[in-house]
């Protein structure tokens, strides 16, 4: 009877030994999932704003100067014609009429010049922010790499303490939970120990109200392994 106490009790200390031991990487494997979210959100958020850059602002500013620009160089035009009349095409006698129709076809070719010019600084300038954008994304899809390969490096050094745990209690909720269990002495063997993990657990999910419950929920769908 003694030798199994002592074992049950030598049993309850490795437990609990292996739990402690534990802690420290189910937090680390907790921060990982946090910036790895993080991450997701950024890199969805970056490919929106990637996808609403476009040449709306230089269409609109483009238009803008063709309704102000052309109906003066047409009105200008007409106007010129009628004064010049007969001279329009032949030598034109007046140095008025002659600097009045350059004013015209400068306008015209002008403003297609600034168009053109308008244009290519909007292209210029949306190529730099998509460049932006892509670094940004590249990096982050780097740090998600890098977050997969420290997660899983950290689960199989939790796993070697604490696979004697169901999968569904590899987090860090039920991990400190059933520590404490043992630790306080309200549990003599791991399956004490789950039932009363279950019990204050169906009372966190009854009062779904409460701060932690989104926490645990989190955890529960963050579990190691």
């Amino acid at each position: 009877m003694d030798g199994q106490v002592t074992s049950n009790f030598q049993e309850i200390e490795n437990m609990k030994q292996a739990l402690r031991a534990s802690v420290p990487g189910i937090e680390r494997i907790k921060d990982i999932d946090i910036n790895t979210n993080n991450c997701y959100d950024f890199i969805r958020r970056k490919n929106d704003q990637r996808g609403r850059i476009r040449a709306r602002g230089t269409i609109i500013l483009m238009l803008i100067l063709d309704i102000v620009v052309f109906p003066i160089a047409i009105i200008l035009t007409f106007g010129i014609s009628m004064l010049m009349a007969d001279h329009i095409f032949t030598n034109l006698e007046s140095g008025l009429e002659a600097f009045a129709l350059m004013s015209v076809v400068v306008l015209f070719f002008g403003a297609i010049i600034l168009n053109v010019l308008v244009f290519l600084l909007s292209f210029l300038k949306r190529k730099k922010k998509r460049a932006t954008i892509d670094a940004e994304l590249q990096k982050a899809q780097e740090d998600l790499t890098r977050f997969q390969q420290e997660r899983e490096a950290q689960a199989r050094i939790v796993l070697g303490y604490i696979s004697f745990l169901p999968m569904n209690y590899r987090y860090l909720y039920a991990v400190t939970s059933i520590l404490s269990y043992f630790e306080n002495q309200r549990a003599d063997n791991l399956k004490e120990a789950i039932n009363l993990y279950e019990q204050e657990l169906y009372q966190i999910v009854q009062n779904s109200h409460l701060p932690i419950y989104k926490e645990v929920q989190w955890q529960m769908n963050h579990k190691v392994g």
